[in-house]
C-alpha cells in the first residue's frame, strides 16, 4: 500500500515515519489476518456462547458449563482448555459474576497453500449472570484478544456444584391442567387448596441435588393462574380464565428477571403484554 506523504524539508523523516506506518499497520494485519489466530477465536467464540444460554449465580457455573461444551466434542477437547477462573463479587444482577480463561494450542500447519506455525495462546472471557458480558460475541469474534499463557499454566477442574435445583416435574403441564379442569367451583378453593393437589400428582426427581418445583397459585375473580419454575427455559404457566383451561405461553424474555417472571400472576396477564417487546 502506498500513502502520499508532503514533502516539508528533508525526506529521511518522512521515510521513517512512512515506513514505521506501514510496519505497524502490517502488524495489525497479521494479528488479524492469521488463519490460526482466526481459528482459536472462532474455538473459544463457540465455547463460551454455547454456555451463555445458561443462567448461573456464580463464575463456577459458567465453568461447568464450558468444561462440558469441551468434553462433548472430540475436535474442541483436543485443543482447548479451561486453564483459569476468577471470581468477582456482583453488585447488582448484570455485574460480572468473574473471568474464565481459555488456552488454545494448535499445531503447526503446511499444505500447498503455505504453512502456519503453531499457536499456543489464551483467552480471558468475561461473563455476568446472563452469559458473555460483551454483546459482540453475537455478532463475530474478531474483538476477542489472546494473550501469552503463563508458563506453568494448565487445566484446572471447577468445584462440583452442590447447591439444591429445583426441578420442574416432567408431568407439570398435564398435572396442572387436569386440577384446573377438574375444579368444580373455583370460589370454593384456596389457592393453597390448588397447590396441594397440584403437589400430589408431580412426579418427583431422582438427582442427588435436585428438589421438585413447586406449584405457586393465584385465585382473582373466580380465575386461577399457576406457575412452577423460574427461568424461560423451565418456567409453565396453566390459566383458568372464565372456565377455560389453557397454556399460557409468553415470550421468552417476558420471563426474565426484571420482567414479569415466571408467576401466576403472570398467568392471568391480558395476550397483548405477553408478547416481545421488541
Amino acid at each position: 500500500m502506498t500513502y502520499a506523504v508532503p514533502m516539508i524539508g528533508s525526506r529521511w523523516p518522512q521515510t521513517v515515519l512512512l515506513l514505521a506506518l506501514t510496519a505497524f499497520l502490517a502488524g495489525c494485519s497479521s494479528v488479524l489476518s492469521s488463519p490460526q489466530s482466526a481459528h482459536a477465536r472462532h474455538i473459544v467464540g463457540d465455547v463460551v456462547k454455547s454456555a451463555s444460554g445458561d443462567r448461573h449465580d456464580d463464575i463456577n457455573g459458567f465453568a461447568r458449563s464450558t468444561v462440558a461444551k469441551i468434553g462433548g466434542v472430540g475436535a474442541v477437547r483436543d485443543v482447548v482448555s479451561l486453564v483459569g477462573i476468577e471470581e468477582l463479587e456482583p453488585s447488582a444482577l448484570g455485574d460480572p459474576l468473574g473471568v474464565l480463561t481459555f488456552r488454545v494450542q494448535l499445531a503447526a500447519t503446511q499444505n500447498g497453500f503455505g504453512s502456519e506455525a503453531a499457536f499456543d495462546a489464551c483467552f480471558g472471557i468475561e461473563f455476568n449472570y446472563y452469559g458473555v458480558t460483551d454483546d459482540r460475541i453475537w455478532e463475530g469474534v474478531n474483538h476477542l484478544r489472546d494473550s501469552a499463557c503463563p508458563v506453568d499454566v494448565g487445566p484446572v477442574v471447577p468445584p462440583i456444584d452442590t447447591s439444591v435445583v429445583y426441578v420442574v416435574a416432567a408431568n407439570a403441564e398435564d398435572v396442572a391442567m387436569r386440577v384446573l379442569s377438574e375444579v368444580a367451583s373455583v370460589a370454593e378453593l384456596e389457592g393453597s387448596d390448588i397447590e396441594t393437589r397440584i403437589l400430589a400428582l408431580l412426579d418427583v426427581p431422582s438427582g442427588v441435588f435436585e428438589e421438585l418445583a413447586p406449584p405457586s397459585v393465584v385465585v382473582a375473580d373466580g380465575n386461577v393462574g399457576v406457575a412452577m419454575g423460574n427461568t424461560p427455559r423451565n418456567c409453565v404457566l396453566v390459566a383458568r380464565v372464565d372456565g377455560v383451561v389453557s397454556r399460557v405461553m409468553p415470550a421468552p424474555v417476558r420471563l426474565e428477571p426484571g420482567e414479569l417472571g415466571c408467576q401466576p400472576e403472570t398467568a392471568l396477564m391480558d395476550p397483548e403484554y405477553l408478547g416481545s417487546p421488541h
